[in-house]
């Protein structure tokens, strides 16, 4: 039996305001071409959330009670992207792989859905702190100035890599390292800080 294949098409757009005074400016133009993006960065929760209604037609609205998601971004999403949404019905019983494409035939977002109990949610264990913290406390706003210095866990090997040749993280003239780790790896390609981790 050929395997159920579902697709739909969306034009990726920014859900909020372009401002680089945003909580997170890596999605906005400013920040993010001068990172060497070629537009701002639409933000994760916004790409995956536009495989909702490719899901619920794979899976129905149950999905919505009982269902289960993991998923990856392999390369970014910047406005203007056609992105296809592709959903493949799997063998095993209520579950699809999701593939998001774009109009480079470039797969952007990868991941599987499904009903009922993942595979993997026996893994999760419940913490042993659940008191809430103080409503009052607020958090500060990272920022490469802001940013404490140090680096715990991340690959030496990297880290060399990116102070060598910063733009060796680069593929076909696109970024394709994840925002996060390019605002990390900036401080250090500025000189800072000099304690690497193995």
């Amino acid at each position: 039996m050929a395997q159920k294949v579902i697709e739909n098409t969306v034009t990726a757009y920014l859900g909020h305001e372009d401002s680089p005074d945003i909580s997170n400016p890596i999605h906005s133009t400013e920040v993010a071409k001068a990172y060497g993006f070629p537009g701002a960065l639409v933000g994760g929760v916004t790409v995956w959330g536009w495989a909702t209604d490719t899901i619920l037609e794979a899976l129905g609205e149950e999905w919505l009670k009982i269902g289960w998601a993991e998923y990856s971004f392999r390369q970014p999403t910047i406005p203007g992207d056609q992105l296809t949404i592709r959903a493949t019905e799997e063998n095993t019983a209520n579950s699809w792989s999701v593939e998001m494409i774009n109009e480079e035939e470039v797969v952007c977002v990868v991941g599987k859905v499904g009903l009922g109990k993942a595979d993997w949610a026996s893994e999760f264990v419940r913490s042993t702190s659940l008191n809430p913290t103080e409503e009052g406390q607020k958090k500060k706003s990272l920022t490469l100035e802001t940013a404490e210095i140090g680096l715990i866990g991340l690959p030496r090997r990297l880290i060399l890599l990116w102070r060598q040749q910063p733009n060796s993280l680069r593929r076909n003239n696109k970024q394709t390292t994840h925002c996060s780790l390019v605002a990390i790896l900036s401080l250090i390609h500025r000189g800072q800080p000099d304690g690497l981790s193995n």
